[in-house]
C-alpha cells in the first residue's frame, strides 16, 4: 500500500465534502436532503482495515456522488433564473399599485397636473433617448391567435428569448440597449400577451412579458431602418 496516510486523508476530505453538499441539495419532493441519508450510503469505517482495492473502490464511489450532486445543482440553475425573474416582475407591479394608490388619495387638481405631466414626458423621453436605447415595443396581431412584438431602438437591435409556457413567461434579452421607454403595461391588446415589465441589466435592458396561454416561437428577425421606420427587431408568437 502507498501512502496510506494520504490516501486516508483524501477519503476523509472527500467523505466530508459529500455530507457537506448534501445538506445543501434537495431530494426529488423539494425536502432537502437529511444527514441520516448520506450517513446510510457512507458509514464510515477504519481505513487501516480497507485493501487498496477497497480504498479505490470507496474513492469512486466518493467523486461518483459529488458528480451527481453538482449535475442536480447545475440543473437547478435555470429554475432559480426564472424565479428571480417573476420577483423582479411582481415588485415592478407592487410599486406600481403603490404609485396608483398614492395618486388616487391626493386632490383632483393635483392628480390632474401629475396626468398632464406623464402625458408630456413619454415624447420627450423618446426625443432625447439616444442611440444606444430601446425607445419603444409593439403589439401587432393578424388574428386570434398570433402576435407580433416589435422592439424599437436607437442602433441594431438584437435579442434572444427564453419562453417557459408552464409559468407563462416569455423573457427577451436585448443587448446594449438601454430601457428609454415605459417600464411596465399592465393590459395589452393581445390575444397572446398580457403585460410587460421591463428593466436595465449590466448588459442591455431586459424584457419580461406575462402570457395569456402556452405558445410557441416564430421568426425572429433584425431589421435596419427603412422608410419611417428605424432600428428594430420582431418575434412572433403562435399559440400553441
Amino acid at each position: 500500500m502507498n501512502h496510506p496516510n494520504k490516501k486516508s486523508s483524501t477519503i476523509l476530505l472527500l467523505m466530508t465534502s459529500v455530507m457537506l453538499m448534501s445538506c445543501a441539495s434537495s431530494d426529488a419532493t423539494g425536502n432537502p436532503t437529511s444527514l441520516s441519508s448520506v450517513s446510510e450510503t457512507t458509514t464510515p469505517v477504519s481505513v487501516s482495515s480497507l485493501s487498496p482495492s477497497d480504498l479505490q473502490g470507496r474513492i469512486s464511489f466518493l467523486e461518483q456522488k459529488i458528480a451527481t450532486l453538482e449535475k442536480d445543482m447545475n440543473e437547478a440553475k435555470p429554475t432559480l433564473a426564472k424565479v428571480d425573474v417573476m420577483e423582479r416582475q411582481f415588485r415592478s407591479l407592487s410599486l406600481e399599485l403603490d404609485r396608483i394608490d398614492n395618486e388616487r388619495l391626493k386632490p383632483a387638481k393635483t392628480s390632474t397636473s401629475k396626468k398632464s405631466v406623464k402625458k408630456d414626458s413619454t415624447p420627450k423621453a423618446s426625443r432625447n433617448s439616444g442611440a444606444s436605447s430601446v425607445t419603444g415595443v409593439r403589439f401587432g396581431s393578424n388574428n386570434g391567435s398570433s402576435t407580433r412584438i416589435v422592439v424599437d431602438g436607437g442602433k441594431h437591435v438584437s435579442m434572444t428569448s427564453d419562453l417557459d409556457n408552464n409559468e407563462k413567461i416569455l423573457v427577451l434579452e436585448i443587448k446594449g440597449l438601454e430601457w428609454k421607454t415605459a417600464l411596465n403595461r399592465s393590459s395589452i391588446s393581445s390575444p397572446l400577451v398580457a403585460s410587460y415589465t421591463a428593466q436595465n441589466t449590466e448588459n442591455g435592458s431586459r424584457l419580461v412579458l406575462q402570457l395569456k396561454r402556452a405558445v410557441k416561437i416564430g421568426k425572429v428577425q433584425t431589421l435596419s431602418p427603412e422608410g419611417s421606420n428605424g432600428h428594430r427587431a420582431f418575434l412572433d408568437l403562435t399559440a400553441q
